[in-house]
């Protein structure tokens, strides 16, 4: 045997013996080195239909975490052993799955878009046609015949800090009390419902 699977089974051991989550996150970080290798290795030959390293590590660490919990000293293999049959019987299952179904198959024959590619490619979280109509909509409510000097003034105020509590607002405006703004904000609803 070599020296990492006698490590290996001397780190199971220790948790074997106390079951605490201190000597299992240290066999666990010690297997993730020797799982990521295995990954990068069955990542490499099914690169072609779209299985990627990270599936399989993500398979193979948590199937290395629920044999922590089920093992025991009695079983045929050792620990590292049953580890290595569980991981390649997974990686088979995960390959199976996304190979050999319809949706497998599917995802196989869609074409990859290439990193470089997301460079060109609109961003969506920005809605140009919605920012243009919001922007013409604003222009013409400030531009309407029917509001007067301070009602003006009240949406800019509003437009500029809308987080702005009604007292602030009649503070930014000149008003006496904040009253006056919910008023004045009514009246404006009423004169600008037939832009909404």
């Amino acid at each position: 045997m070599s020296a990492h699977v006698l490590q290996v089974e001397k780190l199971w051991e220790q948790y074997a013996l106390t079951r605490s989550e201190v000597a299992q996150d240290k066999l666990l970080r010690h297997l993730a080195g020797i799982l990521r290798k295995k990954a990068e290795s069955w990542g490499h030959r099914w690169n072609n239909c779209k299985l990627c390293a990270a599936d399989f590590e993500s398979i193979f660490l948590e199937e290395a975490w629920k044999l922590c919990e089920k093992y025991n000293h009695y079983d045929d293999f050792y620990f590292y052993e049953t580890l290595l049959l569980v991981c390649n019987r997974r990686a088979i299952d995960l390959i199976r799955t996304n190979t050999k179904t319809k949706q497998g198959a599917f995802n196989i024959q869609v074409l990859r878009l290439k990193e470089e590619a997301a460079d060109f490619l609109a961003d969506t979280s920005v809605n140009v046609e919605e920012d243009v109509i919001f922007n013409s909509i604003v222009t013409q409510i400030f531009k309407d015949t029917s509001l007067t000097e301070q009602e003006r003034l009240l949406l800019l105020a509003r437009y500029e800090y809308p987080d702005a509590s009604l007292k602030e607002l009649s503070n930014l405006v000149g008003l006496e009390h904040h009253e006056q703004v919910r008023r004045s904000f009514n009246r404006i609803r009423k004169k600008m419902a037939h832009y909404i």
